[in-house]
C-alpha cells in the first residue's frame, strides 16, 4: 500500500453500516405496530392496514441495507484477495 493511499474503512463499516440501517427498520416496525395497535384500539377500520404497510416498509428498509452489507462485503474481499488491501 503506498503512503498516500487511505485505509479501507473494511469489515468493521460494513458492519456498522448493517446495524445503522437494521436500526432504521427495527424503529419502523415498532411505529408500525403502534400505529396497528392505535388503529385497532379506536376501531378505525379502513386505516388499520396503515401500521401494516409501515412494518413492510421497515421490512424493505432492513432487507435492502442486509443487501448493501453483502455487496460491500463481496467487493471488500475481492479487493483483499487482488491484493488492492493489505
Amino acid at each position: 500500500m503506498l503512503a498516500t493511499q487511505k485505509q479501507p474503512k473494511g469489515v468493521k463499516y460494513n458492519i456498522q453500516l448493517l446495524m445503522n440501517g437494521w436500526v432504521v427498520a427495527a424503529l419502523l416496525w415498532t411505529v408500525g405496530s403502534l400505529i396497528e395497535f392505535l388503529l385497532e384500539k379506536f376501531k378505525v377500520t379502513p386505516a388499520y392496514s396503515y401500521g401494516f404497510w409501515v412494518k413492510v416498509v421497515g421490512w424493505a428498509v432492513g432487507g435492502i441495507f442486509f443487501a448493501l452489507f453483502i455487496s460491500r462485503l463481496a467487493i471488500y474481499r475481492y479487493h483483499k484477495k487482488m491484493g488492492k488491501y493489505l
